[in-house]
């Protein structure tokens, strides 16, 4: 399946309410060029962090139509990496006890570790529409969808919003 890449961005919206937008990324385009053209619209962009990518994991482990694929580091670290790796697989299973040890070591690395998530990767099944669904979401602020109607999108951008109305 190929991925649809959006750019998630906020604008203020009246004097206190922010505005979060997943906009069309065409990698045909320069990157940079494409930023400032959304902060010449009075866009801002958005970074995911460690710990709103614990948050957007917890809540998609929740759905047990989806999973985590792939949960990928800034920075190389082995025993990181066999850590997420063996919880990955465990949570495959799809028994709470699997779902709960991944969250388990995403939850550690968010609060402990200085290596930041650079990219988390998950698939299922879309509830509303019943498509099959992949989607993965990077710290800066990137998306892929192959999905028209991600739920999974959608579920992101409340809590990037929740985020920055703190």
């Amino acid at each position: 399946m190929r991925y649809t890449k959006k750019k998630i961005f906020w604008k203020p919206v009246g004097s206190s309410e922010k505005q979060v937008d997943a906009l069309l990324y065409d990698e045909q385009k320069d990157y940079y060029g494409f930023i400032r053209e959304q902060m010449a619209q009075n866009y801002h962009q958005v970074t995911i962090t460690s710990e709103m990518m614990a948050e957007f994991i917890s809540a998609v482990l929740s759905v047990p139509s989806y999973r985590i694929d792939d949960v990928q580091m800034m920075e190389e670290d082995e025993e990181l990496s066999d850590q997420i790796t063996d919880a990955i697989r465990e949570s495959g299973t799809g028994t709470m006890n699997g779902r709960f040890a991944l969250m388990k070591v995403i939850r550690d690395i968010a609060e402990k570790s200085s290596i930041e998530i650079k990219r988390i990767t998950m698939s299922g099944k879309n509830s509303t529409s019943g498509n099959a669904e992949m989607f993965f979401v990077q710290s800066n602020g990137l998306i892929g969808v192959t999905s028209g109607d991600s739920e999974l999108e959608r579920q992101l951008l409340i809590l990037v919003k929740e985020h920055l109305e703190k």
